[in-house]
């Protein structure tokens, strides 16, 4: 019938006109949340406050911290162009298995760093290295 023909075409333009407005979208809104996940090489401090909050919320002590560029993997070498890879090694204190567990789930969960990419545990001396893996603007 018209009038259902007419209802199909009404739906059909509300989508139209949400998709567009959502396309259309200014997504200067969304930039802080681009420059927390892929912080500035300057940052440090804002790193190291994350590694540190981590540390804390986990109840461990965070012993060292070792900063380097690293080469990005071949497969995000498109992905990432002006954006580099820091390796972080990590050093902590006061760690028995349950602290490791969930420490590993707060770095994992954090939208600055990206992988954890090796753990030695050494529980006799309550003591860990990670190694991780985060981005940082070059």
């Amino acid at each position: 019938s018209e009038k259902q023909s007419a209802e199909i075409l009404n739906m059909r333009l509300a989508r139209l006109t949400a998709a567009r407005e959502t396309f259309e979208h200014d997504l200067t809104d969304a930039q802080p949340i681009v420059d927390s996940a892929l912080p500035s090489g300057k940052d440090l401090p804002g790193l190291l406050a994350t590694l540190d909050a981590a540390g804390q919320r986990s109840g461990v002590a965070i012993a060292s911290v070792e900063i380097t560029p690293e080469a990005p993997p071949a497969s995000l070498e498109r992905v990432l162009n002006e954006h580099g890879v820091v390796r972080i090694g990590l050093g902590v204190r006061n760690v028995n298995y349950e602290r490791l567990q969930s420490l590993v789930t707060v770095l994992t969960q954090s939208r600055r760093l990206v992988d954890v990419r090796s753990v030695q545990f050494t529980p006799e001396r309550l003591q860990a290295s990670l190694t991780l893996r985060a981005y940082a603007l070059e």
